[in-house]
């Protein structure tokens, strides 16, 4: 027998057109009757599914067949090249926390399954790292302190069908303890809808634009903050 997730039970109800918070509600028995006659009388040719087994059979996914499935390792192994285990074998860790009682920012903040920015679920997969130990100045704020950007980056993937794989690169000010970004600057995207030649996509795309990310100069974007200051608005 095939055990089927909350996710991919939703997914094989839409499939044969049967609402799967009606069938959820079914016995057992009653709902797999339904599932049959729908199965049996659907047009399709062909889905797409993906299964793995740990003492069960899971059924994780029912897709179209143009499914392009990119699987959530491949995402975490391009970034595990980068920024290994993300908390503290590179310069790439979960992110430090504001704190608002005295505005200052602590990079050194411990992690704990409250701080963490490493997710995972039956569903998809979203990771987010900084490299806040080594903070760029870009000018000074008008108290004559230094303004301190740092670099991060934030990506996602669903290989059951949830969502689109997604890279977004970023400088930044602050992470506070619930995770909201402060003084985001110079933000990119590269977004990957699964479709047919989705692997492709994100071998020849997204991976490299991770590493290029990583190991790129901040002059740029500091050059850019400093022309912005020097401009006289009339």
């Amino acid at each position: 027998p095939v055990a089927p997730t909350h996710w991919s039970f939703g997914q094989l109800s839409s499939l044969v057109g049967a609402p799967a918070s009606y069938l959820r509600q079914l016995p057992a028995p009653l709902a797999a009757i339904n599932l049959q006659y729908g199965l049996t009388t659907h047009r399709a040719e062909q889905v797409k599914t993906l299964e793995t087994a740990d003492g069960r059979t899971e059924l994780r996914a029912v897709t179209g067949p143009d499914y392009g499935r990119i699987y959530d390792h491949e995402l975490v192994s391009a970034v595990m090249k980068i920024a290994g285990d993300g908390v503290g074998d590179t310069r790439w860790k979960i992110p430090g926390v504001l704190d608002w009682s005295t505005g200052v920012y602590n990079p050194n903040a411990a992690v704990s399954r409250d701080s963490t920015t490493l997710y995972a679920s039956d569903r998809d997969v979203f990771l987010f790292l900084v490299d806040d130990l080594n903070p760029i100045e870009a000018g000074k704020l008008p108290d004559g302190s230094p303004d301190l950007f740092f670099r991060g980056f934030y990506c996602w993937n669903s290989e059951v069908g949830a969502k689109t794989l997604g890279l977004a690169s970023f400088y930044l000010r602050a992470v506070c303890q619930n995770r909201n970004l402060w003084g985001v600057e110079d933000f990119q995207e590269i977004v990957i809808r699964h479709s047919k030649y989705a692997s492709d996509r994100f071998a020849r795309e997204a991976a490299p634009a991770l590493t290029r990310f990583a190991n790129s100069s901040p002059q740029p974007f500091v050059t850019s903050i400093r022309s912005a200051r020097e401009q006289i608005v009339a």
